[in-house]
């Protein structure tokens, strides 16, 4: 499953009622009319990264954008659409610091979802995604969440993580992990298994050149 078809997956599993108001998104007008799915990653981006870019960077169908608290390795890893709260003045720091610790999210961030009409907030790293849950109610947008290792192996042995991942499991739509140990360990820590997509992590191969992969005899 490519990372538009989930995408378009989780948009499409919340459709709202009809006869039910919807919060209004004001969307900018662009040359660029694919459907906008937000990424939050902190920071963007490390060093070890480039998995994530890969999934900027590889969509066609939709357009990525990416909201953070501090940018890292841009020259790395470029890419135009990024939101961070690292680059306000002072005052704005200062806003965005009180309403977040009000709110539970950025209002810059909000701000930003909603000027560029995003449908899906795709969250990277568990403990991050379930600090994206008063983003994703106060967006009410449906939300894809990707582990990646210790945010399951580790954080899932801690007894205030496992409460905390029952109400992200609870309130979350969607979660993608790299294989099917990650898969169970997941629904063992109290996920539904219709939520948790099997979900592997690309290699654009014409970026590879012969000699990236060597071959030894042991």
């Amino acid at each position: 499953m490519t990372c538009e078809r989930v995408a378009l997956a989780a948009s499409n599993a919340l459709e709202p009622p009809r006869g039910v108001a919807q919060p209004v998104r004001a969307m900018l007008p662009t040359a660029d009319a694919r459907p906008v799915v937000c990424h939050s990653v902190i920071p963007y981006l490390p060093k070890s990264g480039s998995w994530i870019h890969a999934q900027l960077t590889g969509l066609s169908r939709w357009r990525a954008m990416v909201v953070t608290k501090r940018i890292e390795n841009r020259a790395t890893f470029p890419f135009d659409d990024v939101t961070s709260t690292d680059e306000l003045g002072l005052f704005a720091s200062l806003r965005n610091r009180i309403g977040r610790k009000r709110r539970g999210y950025f209002p810059l961030w909000r701000e930003a979802l909603e000027r560029a009409g995003a449908r899906v907030l795709h969250s990277h790293f568990g403990d991050w995604g379930w600090r994206d849950l008063p983003l994703k109610r106060a967006c009410g947008l449906p939300q894809v969440s990707s582990f990646y290792g210790a945010d399951v192996w580790k954080l899932g042995m801690l007894p205030e993580w496992r409460e905390r991942y029952r109400e992200y499991f609870r309130d979350g739509d969607l979660f993608l992990v790299e294989g099917n140990a990650m898969r169970k360990r997941v629904i063992e820590l109290g996920c539904a298994p219709s939520k948790v997509v099997v979900h592997h992590l690309g290699v654009d191969l014409a970026k590879m050149q012969d000699g990236d992969v060597k071959v030894t005899p042991d």
